[in-house]
């Protein structure tokens, strides 16, 4: 069975699986567009080192918050990382708000291992590795639709580095200019 279910900005495909099972298609993360943390996905650039990961509810971190189940795949004609999401049966409130729109987005979370700055200082993801899938009100990606994306310190470090740079150089030219 597959029917529609429809929010303000996005259609939600549901299924059911034949155990009774809702799964739901959910466009994970977008290629090419800059997220709300700054990170552009360069293209197919998430490695899955296996078929099925958590659904986590706003990224949780115990067991308390695992939610279900999700299938993350690369859409290579959409351009985007897709999932079918599973939550299970034992909190029907999640499937009710993810069916009354209350819910309709989602985060992926990837550890980034390779990466560099973009001209507008965006940071262009060229690999990482999948993490989880959460069910949140709102993401990093406004088009994943029903990212934590994790930054070390390391990592923040040099980003706050290449800021400080560039700031340098902008000031640099300016007295030559």
């Amino acid at each position: 069975r597959r029917r529609l279910v429809r929010t303000e900005t996005d259609e939600i495909a549901v299924a059911e699986n034949d155990n009774g099972e809702k799964s739901y298609k959910v466009v994970a993360a977008t290629v090419g567009k800059r997220n709300r943390n700054d990170f552009v996905l360069t293209g197919d650039v998430i490695e899955m080192e296996r078929d099925t990961y958590p659904l986590l509810y706003e990224h949780g971190k115990d067991v308390n918050s695992i939610i279900g189940y999700a299938k993350p795949y690369f859409d290579a004609e959409a351009n985007a990382y897709m999932a079918d999401i599973v939550p299970y049966d034992t909190n029907p409130n999640i499937i009710r708000s993810i069916e009354n729109g209350a819910y309709d987005s989602v985060s992926i979370a990837y550890l980034i291992d390779s990466y560099t700055f973009g001209e507008d200082d965006e940071i262009l993801v060229q690999h990482a590795i999948m993490r989880e899938i959460s069910l949140v009100v709102t993401g990093a990606d406004p088009e994943a639709r029903i990212f934590n994306n994790g930054i070390n310190d390391e990592m923040r470090a040099e980003i706050e580095k290449h800021k400080a740079n560039k700031a340098l150089v902008e000031e640099i030219k300016k007295k030559y200019e």
